[in-house]
């Protein structure tokens, strides 16, 4: 089976739009520095069909978040999710390595500032279906 969330980062990591933006700060995990904007992504939800396992939809949540710069956070965390969103409606064109892209699908966007953070930074949390095989 195919790990999506590898699929997903390196593609971002490598797209040149979102590299513009946050550099190689793309992953499951929150980053040390938060001065900088960065995605982190999660897998919601996984499911396979047919047998043997072999195409896959997955859920995906991927908060695009500000750098620490307050003066233009809303801006910026916007102009991230964009970006991102386009970065990923290309991936079902783009050649990646270790799957096929069928399709990708935008489920929602949606402004939610992170209050867990000190201070709370602001971010816009993109939605999306991916569907793939090996």
């Amino acid at each position: 089976m195919t790990d999506i969330e590898a699929v997903i980062g390196d593609y971002l990591r490598s797209h040149p739009d979102i590299t513009a933006i946050v550099g190689s700060r793309v992953g499951a995990r929150t980053p040390h520095d938060l001065s900088e904007p960065w995605i982190r992504f999660a897998l919601l939800t996984e499911s396979t069909s047919s047998r043997p396992l072999h195409r896959t939809t997955a859920t995906l949540q991927l908060d695009c978040y500000a750098g620490s710069d307050e003066t233009i956070a809303r801006g910026q965390a916007a102009r991230l999710a964009r970006a991102t969103r386009t970065a990923l409606e290309e991936l079902a064109t783009a050649a990646v390595a270790s799957a096929v892209i069928s399709a990708v699908s935008h489920l929602a966007l949606r402004p939610l500032p992170d209050d867990d953070l000190k201070p709370p930074r602001e971010r816009f949390i993109l939605t999306e279906e991916v569907i793939l095989h090996p």
